[in-house]
């Protein structure tokens, strides 16, 4: 028997067997103790292993061998670092966790507290590598969300980074260059340490508390690749690494479930329309999803309808309201803003209200407000007695970024003739990028915020005085950015109709 002839043997293994066998964790969830012990379970994981070392038994070109069978399946899951010790601290839903009292909540924090501390450890080591990104995600943030014509608008920042920092190990020359221009790293090595220390900067996961970024590289099975690449793909950006038929449904479909997992469902309807040419010979995906309730809730009984003066008219929506006796408040020439706290997350949302007369264009091209995206200091602040009205908004949206990018002067890989992507693929004579996609949503009410996004990277061949109160009413077109804990923009924002 050649080879070839075993390969395809166990491809030819049943599908569930396999499906079973694999890694589901992720790092983050239990893998069930019962099933592994079945001998027929522990054939197909035999057998998923002994696929994997072939497909990634070094040759002489240094490259991993193309498959011959349409089939999907995980090379390597990325392992994120554990929160906590036990099962206590994780609720199983956001939902039962805002179902608990205050001191069930307390008891659970004190019963891991060292989990926790080692946890925050971690993060005070990191923190702070994300700052020469600022230049970046401010020209992404602005890019993404100029001209929206009076339609709610999103940018996934960090996700655009992560996804661009996996196409730099994709690309060599002249095409990489362009990206770490743009990014703003002096070097692949740079960037590839920083990549590591800004996503563990941000990352929070105690099982109902959620800042998860999470990256992936898909391959065909019809094209040689470089595997060194790979590896780093994988080890500096936490990626999982997965392989099978471009344009096969249950390659699709193990990408869709894959992004619905690390999204927590919140995308389903534009995840459900990503499909994967069979031209493909590679896709990057990078998510995030987010979730935390507010450090001071917002009062249900306190929600009343009032009027919302879109761009397209005025309408009635459900506002929030809330008294805040000791917020900041944040001043400058053509807007003002105010920032309301996550309560274990420790990220924060700011929203950021035109002033009158001020089109949302003219505001995102102000030099002050590209600033206070990324840096609250960059404005005047004070002390006041807040009356916050804030709507009640579910938004989502999907958008090609190529043109952004291409204005951001990222645009060799986007020509087939003249990007270069022979760091992943042995033979990339004319591969090139198509577009970049990004889908995302955020879920503001009264509990707090919710909040996912994907980029897919598809590879083809004058202020008031201190003590003033000041009424600060979201009724009409604003802004607003989610900064995680490292003070990075998750996502960011224009709502003209919520």
């Amino acid at each position: 028997m050649t080879k070839d002839d075993l390969k395809n043997a166990i491809l030819d293994t049943e599908d569930e067997w396999i499906g079973e066998a694999l890694p589901k964790s992720m790092g983050r969830k239990k893998r069930p103790a019962v099933g592994w012990r079945k001998p027929a379970l522990i054939a197909a994981a035999c057998a998923t292993v002994f696929l994997a070392a072939i497909l990634l038994w070094p040759k002489d070109t240094g490259s991993v061998s193309p498959g011959k069978v349409a089939h999907a399946y995980a090379l390597a899951e990325a392992q994120y670092p554990a929160m906590t010790n036990g099962d206590s601290y994780y609720v199983g839903s956001f939902e039962e966790w805002l179902n608990l009292t205050e001191q069930e909540r307390n008891k659970m924090f004190a019963e891991d507290a060292a989990a926790k501390e080692e946890f925050n450890l971690r993060f005070d080591a990191n923190k702070g590598n994300g700052a020469s990104l600022k230049p970046f995600l401010q020209k992404a943030i602005v890019g993404t969300l100029k001209e929206s014509k009076g339609e709610n608008r999103l940018s996934a920042p960090l996700n655009l980074y992560f996804a661009l920092a996996m196409l730099s190990e994709a690309a060599e020359g002249e095409t990489r260059q362009e990206i770490l221009d743009l990014i703003g790293a002096d070097s692949q090595k740079t960037l590839r340490e920083q990549v590591k220390k800004v996503w563990l900067a941000n990352y929070y996961d105690n099982g109902y508390v959620k800042c998860i970024l999470a990256d992936s590289l898909w391959l065909s099975d019809s094209c040689s690749y470089r595997q060194k690449c790979v590896d780093t793909i994988s080890d500096s950006c936490f990626a999982s690494v997965f392989r099978g038929t471009m344009g096969s449904v249950e390659y699709d479909e193990m990408l869709h479930n894959w992004i619905n997992e690390e999204t927590g469902d919140l995308l389903q309807d534009s995840v459900s329309q990503l499909k994967m040419d069979p031209d493909q010979a590679a896709e990057l995906v990078s998510t995030l999803f987010f979730q935390d309730m507010w450090k001071g809730e917002f009062k249900e009984d306190m929600t009343r309808t009032r009027v919302f003066h879109a761009a397209s008219g005025d309408k009635k929506v459900e506002f929030m309201h809330q008294t805040d006796n000791d917020a900041i408040y944040f001043y400058v020439d053509h807007f003002s803003a105010y920032g309301k706290t996550l309560k274990d997350s420790g990220a924060v949302m700011y929203f950021i209200l035109p002033d009158e007369g001020v089109s949302m264009d003219e505001l995102l091209e102000d030099g002050q407000l590209q600033a206070f995206l990324t840096d609250e200091t960059a404005v005047h602040r004070a002390e006041v007695r807040i009356n916050l009205a804030v709507p009640k908004f579910d938004i989502a949206e999907d958008r090609k970024l190529c043109e952004v990018l291409k204005s951001l002067g990222v645009q060799k890989v986007f020509e087939a003739g003249q990007a270069d992507l022979g760091g992943l693929l042995t033979h990339e004579k004319g591969a090139y990028v198509s577009d970049v996609l990004q889908g995302a949503r955020i879920i503001v009410d009264e509990k707090g915020v919710k909040a996912a996004a994907y980029v897919a990277i598809p590879l083809y061949g004058a202020g008031p005085p201190s003590g003033d109160i000041i009424d600060f009413v979201l009724d009409r077109p604003f802004l607003f950015v989610l900064r995680s804990r490292d003070g990075l923009p998750l996502l960011a924002g224009v709502v003209n109709a919520p």
